[in-house]
């Protein structure tokens, strides 16, 4: 009787696909949020770069009178206009430095990322005329799955992952 038994329930299929759904779930909507947020974050990266690119161009063409204004008068005024609208202006630090021999030594010296936090620079010049200069611009982005990897830096309170984008340009006026 007990292996007839046993006969009858491998036969039964009821609820089978259930428990298969059940098995394959969990991975499946990991794989759906990892996408979504890789697609959020190529886009954010994309539309980051294009804005720091014309950023310089605008401080390359229009130093003196672009920086004759506060850091945070530029970056309201001229570069958050040319964020992506789904991207927040309050998320952004931007850097300016000067390209020199020692560039590597000096930008390291005063790191803008200090004990996990986004920190800004004491200083924002334009520099000399024909003066190369880099601008840097650092995007807190939320991390949907930072659970799963982790958040990487915090500004204004907030976690989330850290987009940079960087543009070289030589003052021209």
């Amino acid at each position: 009787m007990t292996s007839r038994r046993i006969r009858v329930i491998r036969r039964r299929r009821a609820g089978s696909v259930a428990v298969e759904f059940a098995m394959v779930a969990v991975t499946f909507i990991g794989v759906l949020l990892f996408t979504a947020e890789l697609s959020f974050h190529l886009y954010a990266q994309i539309a980051l770069d294009y804005a720091t690119v014309r950023a310089a161009r605008l401080l390359a063409v229009d130093s003196k009178r672009t920086l004759s204004a506060s850091q945070s008068t530029f970056q309201t005024a001229s570069f958050c206009p040319l964020l992506a609208p789904m991207l927040k202006c309050a998320n952004v630090l931007m850097m300016l430095y000067p390209v020199t021999p020692d560039y590597l030594t000096n930008s390291q010296s005063n790191p803008p990322v200090v004990s996990g936090t986004l920190t800004a620079p004491a200083t924002f010049s334009a520099g000399q005329t024909s003066s190369l200069m880099l601008l840097q611009v650092r995007y807190l982005g939320p991390a949907l799955t930072w659970p799963l990897a982790g958040a990487a830096a915090s500004f204004n309170g907030t976690a989330g992952s850290v987009l940079v984008s960087s543009a070289p340009y030589a003052n021209e006026y």
